[in-house]
């Protein structure tokens, strides 16, 4: 062999060696996700994924944005045709994503040996309900939520404060902390969207159970906004303002400052969800201040049916191309460790896993064998979502009437119907006017 073809060979052998090292390089370096998250589940996030990522090789990019920004950031970031791979979000958006093609279908994933962890009866019954658009799944549930009233225990012993069980029972709470300057009962009223949360708590017991039912008839058109049920919810909650259970000041209060004045003795009862004890009060309570937690309370002696769904869903971006990585990590991040995990923050969706922190074991056991009812503004266009808030705030400030907001969004409903609006696909039902 002559010197130039050493030569050349020389230079094949060293470029062949560099090709194999960059691409060992490349295959130990893995690939990383792009996985956009609302505020909902972070604890458990930042635990998950180092966890995920040493167990792969691979990475995650976890871009934490704020609940009011969430929807605005992840439009913008589409738009700009940005990698993304794993969404986490809000349930109330749901049905709009679904309708952008903003989720990939992932219902082969349930049947498919690579992911273990993806089997419907793992899942609590129920929680998969709402991930389902037109018979098929978009959607993984982490956990579940429902709804509940706290109490400050050393004001209710003092002013001989009973807990209510009946609705009506909550005038006592404003009777005997009158001429106070503890707040009755309040709720994080600044943020508007949680006006129709505090609608919510009623309307399952106003349909006897059926508020899903009724939402998606009412979707339909066959019943309307100014039916008997629907405008008696409103009207329970006029009243609860004018006999001042839940005041003025307290619609002004947003997360923090009501956790803080909770904490501090100034509100004696706050009607939240599941999570805010796992997000807000938990991280701050302190051994001399002593938590109740009640049922919500019913229309009649009894315990009230609580509303709720699947609070932190996981679902992967439809334009993906990392769809095996994605599904694998949400196959991860269902298995039965990850739920043991999370069940010390909030209620895992999987089927025999229990919270092991006390105060949520507590809920858990007071609704034992009581279903919960859905959100039902999940099944809601934007607009319909848009006028119950912000009429909602109109009605608890005392500027309009029951009535009024219920011909007001009905009004909304009409407008959208002759728009020729397709409120979209909910439970496997495509619901089109």
């Amino acid at each position: 062999m002559n010197t130039t073809s050493k030569k050349s060979l020389l230079i094949f052998c060293l470029v062949l060696l560099i090709s194999i090292s960059f691409c060992s390089i490349s295959l130990a370096a893995g690939k990383t996700l792009v996985f956009i998250a609302g505020p909902q589940g972070n604890v458990l996030w930042e635990q998950l994924i180092p966890q995920w990522e040493e167990k792969t090789g691979n990475k995650i990019e976890f871009i934490n944005v704020p609940r009011e920004e969430f929807d605005a950031f992840l439009k913008s970031r589409i738009a700009a045709e940005s990698q993304i791979d794993l969404i986490m979000y809000d349930p109330q958006f749901h049905l709009d994503y679904y309708k952008r093609d903003i989720p990939a279908d992932i219902t082969n994933a349930f049947s498919d040996s690579k992911y273990p962890n993806i089997r419907e009866d793992r899942f609590k019954q129920g929680a998969l309900d709402f991930k389902r658009m037109a018979g098929k799944i978009y959607y993984i549930p982490i956990n579940l939520m429902m709804t509940v009233y706290y109490y400050n225990k050393d004001i209710y012993e003092k002013y001989g404060i009973e807990v209510p069980k009946t609705i009506e029972d909550e005038e006592q709470i404003a009777t005997k902390l009158a001429g106070t300057d503890i707040i009755p009962m309040a709720y994080a009223g600044k943020e508007i969207w949680w006006n129709p949360m505090q609608y919510y708590r009623l309307l399952p017991m106003l349909t006897a159970g059926n508020s899903t039912e009724f939402a998606e008839a009412t979707i339909r058109g066959d019943i309307k906004w100014t039916s008997p049920f629907y405008v008696r919810g409103l009207e329970i909650m006029k009243w609860e303002m004018d006999k001042g259970i839940f005041t003025k000041e307290s619609l002004g209060l947003d997360y923090n400052t009501l956790t803080t004045l909770f904490l501090q003795g100034k509100v004696a009862t706050i009607y939240q969800g599941s999570w805010f004890y796992s997000e807000q009060l938990r991280p701050s309570l302190t051994e001399d201040f002593h938590l109740g937690v009640a049922p919500i309370p019913s229309l009649s002696p009894g315990i009230g049916q609580p509303c709720g769904c699947a609070d932190v869903n996981i679902s992967v971006y439809s334009k993906t191309e990392n769809l095996d990585e994605a599904l694998d990590f949400i196959d991860f991040a269902v298995s039965k460790e990850s739920a043991e995990l999370a069940s010390k923050y909030f209620f895992s969706a999987i089927e025999g896993v229990l919270p092991s922190d006390p105060v949520l074991a507590e809920i858990v056991k007071m609704y034992d064998g009581i279903p919960i009812a859905h959100l039902v503004d999940h099944l809601w266009e934007p607009e319909i979502t848009e006028a119950f808030k912000s009429q909602l705030q109109r009605l608890l400030l005392g500027d309009t009437t029951p009535i009024d907001v219920a011909n007001y969004i009905q009004d909304v409903q009409d407008t959208l119907i002759e728009e020729g609006k397709d409120f979209g696909a909910i439970l496997g039902k495509n619901y089109s006017y």
